[in-house]
């Protein structure tokens, strides 16, 4: 962000899209045999807090930001883990 803010503000538009997960919006991983599943849930959260801060900072310059919280799916290699 830091790297394109300039641009964006210059041309008073732009759009950001950050990456989560579904771990930075529920607790409970740890239950599916994720190790450090807390670890990963507390940053997936930070990335969703920080959307949102920055979000409202820069919405009056014409600059979206938005995230994408995408969840698990059962597919090698997490198949094994997620039964």
């Amino acid at each position: 962000m830091r790297a394109v803010f300039p641009i964006m503000l210059k041309n008073k538009k732009g759009s950001i899209i950050l990456t989560s997960s579904v771990a930075g919006l529920v607790a409970g991983s740890e239950e599916w045999g994720f190790k450090n599943a807390a670890p990963y849930g507390a940053a997936k959260a930070a990335i969703i807090c920080l959307t949102r801060h920055v979000a409202v900072a820069y919405a009056k310059d014409g600059i979206r930001i938005n995230a994408i919280a995408p969840g698990g799916h059962e597919t090698w290699p997490l198949g094994p883990l997620m039964n």
